[in-house]
């Protein structure tokens, strides 16, 4: 029997404060997977080691030891989770520069006291994104890939072609010339060019000799 979890986008909660992760866990957890970590180096580390990446992090900003900038400049560094959509977590009456955050990479916001429906709507959306873009750069990959089998078979045939017409001029030549000789024997069996093949014949001669 399947894992029911198995087929669900993974969320990764990243908050230093024990409620707020249970809060978003409890207005997310019936649609996607949840996963949980208390800090930054809890959340790299995690993502590092997991087998399955998260398809979004919820990240707070305002957390001891590595804030939630630095964790987001760590994952844009890497290549296995540089594409994974950051959501930053802030309190209402904080003043965060929304454009920093944007700048770094994360791609929303979403603040406490949390409204669930903006939750649930904005995890929705950039989760649907971002299977999106990794489904358009598979066919982009599997396009460029069929282009390239094309273009192979393509020079192959070519190079199969031109070898094939360069035996086949070589056996066109041979062919002519031995009707040419076959002609021309018939042709001296005939008195009206037999004159005529020996004056053409010692033409060519004199004018080779006098090149």
């Amino acid at each position: 029997m399947n894992n029911p979890t198995t087929d669900k986008a993974k969320i990764l909660i990243v908050d230093d404060i024990e409620i707020n992760k249970i809060i978003l866990r409890e207005i997310l957890a019936d649609t996607y997977e949840i996963e949980q970590a208390s800090d930054g180096l809890e959340a790299i580390t995690k993502m590092f080691n997991a087998a399955k990446k998260p398809h979004l992090v919820l990240l707070d900003i305002m957390m001891p030891d590595m804030d939630g900038f630095e964790v987001l400049t760590l994952m844009k560094s890497d290549i296995t989770l540089n594409k994974i959509p950051v959501i930053f977590i802030t309190a209402a009456n904080e003043e965060i520069n929304e454009v920093k955050g944007l700048n770094a990479g994360a791609v929303d916001y979403i603040t406490k006291p949390f409204n669930p429906e903006v939750v649930k709507l904005r995890a929705a959306t950039h989760i649907e994104l971002n299977l999106y873009r990794e489904r358009l750069e598979d066919l982009v990959e599997i396009k460029a890939n069929e282009l390239t089998v094309t273009k192979e078979s393509f020079l192959e045939t070519m190079a199969n072609l031109v070898e094939y017409r360069s035996l086949e001029s070589v056996e066109h030549v041979k062919r002519t010339r031995e009707l040419t000789k076959i002609l021309i024997m018939q042709l001296l069996k005939t008195q009206k060019y037999y004159q005529e093949l020996v004056d053409a014949n010692y033409n060519i001669n004199q004018s080779r000799s006098a090149s």
